[in-house]
């Protein structure tokens, strides 16, 4: 896999959706806590 630069990382997140991201190309839908944590996808944007 090809690294890319922090900010077309950003960019391809926003654009996909978090949830999407997450999901189809992390593959990696866990959360932050398991009672109203964000998605750790969604929190590394922050």
């Amino acid at each position: 896999m090809k690294e890319q630069r922090l900010d077309a990382f950003i960019h391809d997140v926003r654009t996909a959706g978090v949830e999407r991201f997450a999901a189809n190309v992390i593959g990696n839908r866990q959360r932050t806590s398991t009672r109203g944590g964000v998605l750790k996808a969604e929190a590394a944007l922050s």
